[in-house]
């Protein structure tokens, strides 16, 4: 079975084709992540959640193009940075990263 398994870090978001059958890795690439919103307080650190959602599914589009349908996706992502989202999964806020120190002020 092929999965693809995607990264999203602090620095790169990353791909790979998992081929489980044949206990290898595939197709390996890797963008950027978007850069933080700049702001005067270096207590705060968000990205634009919009585009690292598309970023991911810009990753996913081309590798399903590129090598056929896969059996699943498997993420992981940075440490415990989130997004605060609505009723309906909309999300309300920016990326908050863990580089995000705004929880150490008094």
């Amino acid at each position: 079975m092929r999965y693809l398994g995607i990264d999203v870090g602090s620095s790169f978001i990353k791909a790979a084709l998992l081929d489980t059958s044949n206990q290898q890795v595939m197709d390996i690439t890797k963008q950027p992540t978007p850069k933080r919103i700049p702001n005067d307080n270096m207590n705060i650190y968000e990205v634009n959640v919009r585009s690292i959602v598309d970023c991911v599914k810009s990753m996913i589009i081309e590798h399903i193009s590129k090598r056929g349908p896969v059996a699943g996706i498997l993420f992981s992502t940075q440490m415990h940075g989130f997004v605060l989202c609505d009723e309906a999964g909309e999300p309300v806020t920016n990326y908050i990263s863990w580089q995000d120190t705004r929880g150490m002020n008094p």
